[in-house]
């Protein structure tokens, strides 16, 4: 076997793969220990990105031990898992590093807690320092984002979806998750202010006004579409060979192969354009043309929501008027 560390994003199989059969070193401590290991992860982390992330990361690390001979769950020791971090420090970044020690720590307590080994070698493993000074997802230019919309054909629906679902993460700063599990309900037009509703981390619903870029792009993508009546359907879908609609939406890796196309077409580096760049967009245009970090924090959904501000509506905060602080020009 390759005693080279497996990829931290691995374009194979999802982690269900990993949790219907786990690793070697798992499945050879029995029923038991291959039951633990599956509900730490389902338990645990419900949002299926977490469990993903997390479910790797382990795998990795049983990969990487079971490639140099260890026979045994029981045999690991704190020095393996400083060693396969300091492996792990050579090609990844500290945030990675971190994250794959987190995975095992808290893995490993779980097996321990079950009795499946007698205790935690990596509890009192140190992994490196991180200090986030600044955001590292890439912000565009006016220019870039401009651009970008300028390129997209929007006489075919394909356009018009993707105008649409690239324009609703610029203006409401929402996440590529939330926006694919949109449906058709959750766009609600008002005669004051248009609004959507996105399911968010934890099944936490959070509530957006639309910017008025935002409506007439998504209104635009509804018509072409003719699925405005769909309520129960999802917003965004995918497309057939026959270039059209069809009724499973659209997947987060579906979204970034899609924007990074798009970012190509319009002159934009791969490397220089995400999912979430357009998150980082919005809210840092929104500051520059004099927005507010605390109406920013409740526009992205940053801050906790109590249950007394389900109905007091004098303490909102996001009013048309700031949503519409985002606008994007080019330099004269």
């Amino acid at each position: 076997m390759s005693h080279e560390l497996i990829p931290t994003r691995p374009a194979g199989a999802p982690a269900r793969s990993v949790l219907l059969s786990p690793p070697a070193l798992v499945a050879r401590k029995g029923k038991k220990a291959r039951s633990a290991f599956r509900d730490f992860f389902l338990a645990r982390y419900p949002n299926e990105n977490t469990r993903e992330a997390y479910a790797r990361a382990v795998a990795c690390f049983l990969t990487w031990l079971e490639a140099r001979g260890v026979p045994d769950l029981d045999y690991v020791e704190p020095s393996m898992v400083g060693l396969y971090l300091d492996e792990l420090a050579a090609r990844y970044k500290t945030r990675t590093v971190k994250q794959h020690l987190s995975a095992i720590r808290m893995c490993f307590d779980h097996l321990t807690r079950e009795g499946i080994l007698p205790t935690n070698p990596a509890i009192h493993v140190r992994g490196p320092k991180l200090k986030v000074v600044k955001g590292v997802t890439p912000v565009l230019e006016d220019s870039q984002v401009l651009d970008l919309f300028e390129s997209i054909d929007t006489s075919t629906i394909v356009g018009l979806r993707d105008r649409a679902l690239i324009g609703i993460m610029l203006f409401t700063w929402a996440r590529v998750s939330a926006v694919c599990g949109l449906h058709v309900r959750d766009y609600h037009q008002g005669t004051r202010k248009t609004q959507l509703f996105l399911g968010e981390k934890g099944g936490r619903e959070h509530r957006v006004i639309l910017h008025h870029k935002a409506e007439e792009f998504l209104d635009a993508y509804l018509v072409a579409a003719g699925i405005a009546g769909e309520r129960e359907s999802f917003l965004f879908r995918s497309i057939d060979r026959a270039r059209r609609l069809t009724d499973r939406p659209l997947s987060r890796m579906d979204v970034l192969a899609m924007v990074k196309r798009r970012g190509k077409r319009a002159g934009i580096a791969p490397e220089r354009v995400c999912n979430h760049s357009f998150r980082a967009t919005g809210i840092t245009n929104y500051m520059e043309h004099g927005g507010r970090i605390d109406v920013a924090k409740e526009m992205a959904g940053h801050a906790d929501e109590r249950t007394t501000g389900l109905y007091d509506r004098s303490t909102e905060k996001v009013t048309k008027e700031e949503v519409e602080r985002i606008r994007f020009e080019r330099d004269v």
